[in-house]
């Protein structure tokens, strides 16, 4: 989970949602690269708007193949994703399949839906995917299944609450610290 700490910024577009973010949903099925730009513009825009799916190809081309890494954790690589004035994190998930199944997949979208807190990015969209990889094993040329898992969070420039956790110029403020831990517990 990504947190951070600052405040959100006013998007120099409309502060107004487009048209409604489930007309074009459903309208067009998610399938072209423009209408999930649209979408995901709408929703970060609109606080309100729940996550979406979105295409590993949109995302492979937001994050310009996946070549702008911001972080990188346990569980994967962080992503820059440009979406002309806004910006997204994305974080591309390393699979091993018997350490992460489909359904603890499922369990972490669940439990980002849930979290909503001013010092937690927002969660705006996921991708579960399975691309077919042609490759040689023994011998003999077959098609292997690989599943990508991807995140997308807003992004935020002042890194994460760990990281400013970890500032040593912000060691003495503990009343902030306290407020912190305070906030999350109540969550």
């Amino acid at each position: 989970m990504f947190l951070v700490f600052c405040q959100p910024y006013e998007d120099e577009e409309s502060s107004q949602p487009p048209e409604s973010i489930s007309t074009l949903l459903s309208s067009r099925g998610m399938t072209d690269q423009v209408t999930q730009l649209k979408a995901l513009k709408g929703i970060l825009i609109d606080a309100t708007a729940e996550p979406i799916m979105l295409s590993y190809p949109f995302l492979s081309s937001i994050t310009g193949n996946f070549s702008r890494e911001i972080g990188r954790g346990g569980f994967g690589i962080v992503y820059q994703g440009d979406l002309g004035t806004r910006k997204v994190a994305v974080k591309k998930l390393s699979i091993i399949p018997e350490r992460f199944s489909d359904t603890l997949f499922v369990e972490e979208i669940k439990c980002l839906i849930k979290a909503k807190h001013n010092n937690v990015v927002r969660f705006l969209g996921y991708c579960a995917d399975t691309q077919g990889e042609l490759i040689l094993f023994n011998g003999m040329h077959v098609l292997s299944e690989l599943p990508q898992r991807l995140l997308c969070f807003e992004y935020f420039p002042n890194g994460n609450l760990g990281k400013y956790l970890e500032d040593k110029s912000h060691k003495d403020e503990w009343k902030i610290r306290h407020q912190m831990i305070r906030e999350f517990v109540m969550v």
